[in-house]
């Protein structure tokens, strides 16, 4: 569940707050939901999108097409940290645990 429209700190932009399904914990967000067709088969390597749905759960596959065999739709919104240009103040540094 999203909550309503927020800042982010770092670019102003409009963001939502999504709650993660199994983290508890909120995700920021660019606010337009989008739908697309994603293969979640690809890997990791392959990986080039991640929309987070409405009910906190992260999906991140390949772009793909409705006729690409492996691909299925996905209706999400952009973590703003894909899109943020001050992402990088934001960032824990490596090895950094979460309290």
């Amino acid at each position: 569940m999203s909550s309503p429209l927020a800042q982010c700190r770092g670019c102003h932009a409009a963001i939502v707050w999504v709650h993660m399904r199994e983290s508890g914990k909120a995700m920021p967000c660019d606010p337009e939901l989008l739908t697309e067709w994603l293969d979640e088969t690809a890997g990791k390597a392959a990986s080039t999108r991640t929309l987070i749905t409405s009910d906190g759960v992260a999906i991140t596959g390949r772009r793909g097409t409705a006729i690409e065999p492996g691909t299925r739709e996905v209706v999400g919104r952009v973590p703003h940290w894909a899109t943020c240009v001050k992402a990088s103040e934001f960032r824990r540094p490596a090895g950094a645990r979460d309290g």
